[in-house]
C-alpha cells in the first residue's frame, strides 16, 4: 500500500506541475503582473544605485547583462523568418563567410564592436577559420539555391562545439538569375575547465574545442589522491574532425586510473552529420585493463582483467516518399552492417566464472529501418536563449545477427521504435527496444526497455523562465543468467544519480524522474545560476515480483544549473540531495553533487550503428 501511495503521489506531482505550466502560459500576457513588477523595481533600484559614480557603473556593466537583451517585450520566437522564397532556385554566385570572436560581437550586426575588456578576452580565443566553415556547407558556388539545405546547414553548424550562433541570409545581386549568400558565425568560447572533488581525491579537467581555430578538440584530465598513497590519475583525448577537407573524423585517447589500469583507443568515423548524408561508417580499436569483484560462496574475489576490442561498421540510406515529406523533414530507408570483436586477454578461472560471462566473442549485426525525422527550433531547454535544434520524428528498426562465443553461434533478433514530437502540452519522446538471443529455439538473455521523456512549454514568473521535465525509464530482463554480473542496479547514470548501493540488484527496474528547471535572467560574466528542484523514485525487483511489490527507493534534491552564454558545453549541476535509504550504505543519506547535465537526453534519429539492446 505504501508503494502504491508513492506512485500515486508521483503522478499527482507531475499533474500539479503541468497545471502550473498551463496556468502560467494563459496569464503570461498580463502586463501588470505583481511579481514581474516587483522584480523590475528591484533591478531598476540596483541599476540606479550603481549609476552614481563611474566605479560602481563599471562594476554593474561587468557583472550584469542588460535585461532588455535577455527578456524581450515581445513573445519569444522559436523560429527565425527570412525571405528565401524570392531567391529559391537562383544560382549561387558568391558565398561570403564571416566568423566573429565570442565577446562583444553580434552575427546580426557587423557594426557592433567589443570594448577594451572584451578585446582582451578575445586575445585568448582561437577564431574559427573560414575554410573550416566552408567544409560544412551543404551548398556551393554555381549551385541552385535550396532553402531547405540552407536551413539544414545552419543546424549542422550549430551542432559544432565551437559555434554558438549562425545566421545565413541571401544577398540580392544585379542579376535576376543569381544570388549571393552571407554566412555569419559567432564563435563559442572554446577553452574552459572544471573541477570536482571530495576529502579523498580531486579532479581538474581542461577542454579546448577549437584548437588553433581548426575545430580540433583536445581534453585533459588530472586527478590526485589526498590521502593514503597520494596516487595520480590522468586522461587525454584528441579529435580531428573533417580530415583534409573530408567528412571523416578521427580520435585518439589514453587514460589511467589510480590503480594504473589504462584505457586507450583510436577511431575513424564518418557520421550521419546531416539529414541529407547518404552513407556513414567507421572503424575502431581499443584496449583496457580494469579490476572487478566476483561474488562466490559469500566471498568477494578481486580480479584483474585485460580486454582488447575492434570493430567496423557501415551504413547507407535512401531517401523515400519525397513527394509527401514536408520541407523540414525527410524519410529514409537505412541499411547497416556491423562486426565487432571482444577478446579477454586476462580473465578469471572457470571456478569464479562458471557461466563464462567474461569470455571472448565475435558479434555480427545487421539492421534495416525507416526513419521519418527533422528538427524544430526552440529555446530555453539546455541553453539560455540561443536557438536549439530539437529532434522530432518516427523510427522503426529491425535488428538481427549472431554471436559466436565458446565455439557456439547464437542467433539474435531485436527491434526498436522511436517517436518524438511537440504537442500543446509540451514535447514528448518515446523509445521502446526489445532484443533476445536464441538457443535451441528458446529465447535467452532477453532485454525489454523503454524510456519516455517530456518537457513542458516555457512558462514565466516575472523575468524568470521555467520548464517542467519528466522521464520514465524501465528495463526488464527475461531468461537472464543466474549470475550476479547479469543483473541490473539503480546505481549511476542508468539509475538514480547519486544512488550507489553495493548490495542492491535485480532483474527489472523502473525510474521516474521529475525536475522543475528555472532559467535565470541575470548573468555574471556570462555565467547564469538557475535553481532547480528534482525528485527520483526507483523500483527494482526479481522475476517473481510484480511492479507493486518491488523495492522502492527515492531521492530528493535542490540545486543549481550553471551555464555560460559563451560556452555551449561545460554546463553542469551542483545540487544537495537527500536519500531516505540506500542498502549497504545507510539511512538518511545526504550528499553534495557536482555532475554534468546528462539526466535528460533527446532521441537521435540520424545515427544507425547496429548494437545489442543494452541490459543496464
Amino acid at each position: 500500500m505504501k508503494k502504491l501511495s508513492i506512485f500515486i503521489a508521483l503522478i499527482v506531482f507531475f499533474w500539479c506541475q503541468l497545471l502550473l505550466a498551463q496556468d502560467t502560459l494563459r496569464t503570461k500576457v498580463i502586463e501588470n503582473d505583481s511579481l514581474k513588477a516587483k522584480d523590475d523595481t528591484l533591478y531598476k533600484k540596483i541599476e540606479l544605485k550603481t549609476q552614481k559614480n563611474k566605479f560602481t557603473q563599471k562594476i554593474h556593466e561587468l557583472l550584469f547583462s542588460s535585461i532588455k537583451e535577455d527578456i524581450p517585450s515581445a513573445p519569444i520566437q522559436k523560429k527565425e523568418k527570412r525571405p528565401w522564397k524570392p531567391f529559391q532556385g537562383k544560382i549561387i554566385r558568391k558565398i561570403y563567410i564571416d566568423t566573429y570572436d565570442p565577446l562583444g560581437y553580434d552575427e546580426r550586426d557587423n557594426s557592433k564592436q567589443p570594448d577594451k575588456w572584451e578585446r582582451l578576452g578575445n586575445v585568448f580565443h582561437n577564431k574559427t577559420k573560414n575554410k573550416v566553415i566552408k567544409r560544412l556547407l551543404l551548398f556551393n558556388n554555381n549551385m541552385p539555391l535550396d532553402s531547405t539545405k540552407v536551413t539544414e546547414t545552419e543546424r549542422v553548424l550549430r551542432s559544432q562545439y565551437y559555434i554558438r550562433r549562425v545566421r545565413i541570409i541571401p544577398l540580392p545581386t544585379q542579376s535576376k538569375d543569381s544570388v549571393d549568400i552571407s554566412v555569419s558565425i559567432l564563435d563559442s568560447w572554446s577553452l574552459y575547465a572544471d573541477a570536482d572533488g571530495s576529502l579523498k581525491h580531486g579532479t581538474i579537467r581542461v577542454f579546448e574545442r577549437n584548437f588553433l581555430g581548426y575545430g580540433h578538440q583536445v581534453s585533459a584530465r588530472y586527478s590526485q589522491e589526498f590521502s593514503g598513497n597520494a596516487r595520480p590519475s590522468f586522461g587525454f583525448d584528441y579529435e580531428i574532425p573533417n580530415i583534409y577537407a573530408s567528412t571523416l573524423n578521427t580520435a585518439i585517447g589514453y587514460s589511467f586510473d589510480f590503480d594504473k589500469h589504462y584505457y586507450k583507443y583510436w577511431s575513424l568515423t564518418r557520421p550521419y552529420y546531416s539529414i541529407y548524408t547518404r552513407w556513414a561508417g567507421g572503424i575502431n580499436v581499443y584496449s583496457r585493463t580494469f579490476e572487478d569483484t566476483i561474488l562466490k560462496s559469500d566471498s568477494l574475489y578481486h580480479q584483474n582483467f585485460k580486454i582488447a576490442g575492434k570493430g567496423v561498421w557501415g551504413s547507407v540510406s535512401f531517401p523515400i516518399l519525397k513527394k509527401y515529406t514536408p520541407t523540414n523533414h525527410i524519410t529514409k530507408l537505412v541499411l547497416s552492417l556491423r562486426h565487432y570483436q571482444i577478446d579477454y586477454l586476462k580473465a578469471p578461472s572457470s571456478f569464479l566464472d562458471e557461466h563464462h560471462f567474461y569470455s571472448s566473442r565475435d558479434i555480427f549485426l545487421a539492421s534495416i529501418g525507416i526513419n521519418y525525422f527533422g528538427y524544430e527550433q526552440d529555446r530555453y531547454i539546455f541553453r539560455h536563449r540561443d536557438i536549439e535544434d530539437i529532434p522530432i520524428g518516427k523510427s522503426l528498426t529491425f535488428l538481427w545477427g549472431a554471436q559466436q562465443k565458446l565455439g557456439k553461434m547464437e542467433p539474435y533478433l531485436g527491434g526498436k521504435i522511436m517517436y518524438a514530437d511537440y504537442f500543446s502540452l509540451g514535447y514528448f519522446s518515446g523509445d521502446v527496444q526489445l532484443g533476445s538471443f536464441f538457443s535451441n529455439k528458446d529465447y535467452k538473455q532477453t532485454t525489454l526497455k523503454w524510456e519516455f521523456t517530456y518537457f513542458s512549454p516555457l512558462f514565466h514568473l516575472g523575468k524568470w523562465n521555467f520548464r517542467q521535465f519528466g522521464k520514465w525509464r524501465s528495463v526488464i530482463g527475461l531468461s537472464r543468467i543466474d549470475y550476479v554480473k547479469d543483473r541490473i542496479t539503480l546505481n549511476g547514470r542508468t539509475g538514480i544519480m547519486g544512488f550507489d548501493s553495493p548490495t542492491l540488484s535485480g532483474t527489472h527496474k523502473s525510474i521516474f524522474t521529475a525536475q522543475t528547471q528555472s532559467y535565470s535572467p541575470f548573468s555574471i560574466w556570462g555565467f547564469r545560476v538557475s535553481p532547480f528542484l528534482t525528485t527520483d523514485v526507483g523500483f527494482i525487483g526479481e522475476p517473481s515480483t510484480s511492479f507493486f511489490k518491488d523495492q522502492v527507493f527515492t531521492k530528493f534534491g535542490i540545486g543549481f544549473y550553471i551555464t555560460n552564454d559563451y560556452i555551449p558545453l561545460g554546463n553542469f549541476q551542483f545540487s544537495f540531495i537527500f536519500m531516505p535509504r540506500v542498502p549497504g550504505v545507510g539511512n538518511g543519506i545526504q550528499k553534495f553533487m557536482g555532475i554534468g547535465n546528462t539526466d535528460f537526453r533527446l532521441p537521435n534519429f540520424n545515427y544507425s550503428v547496429p548494437e545489442l539492446i543494452r541490459y543496464e
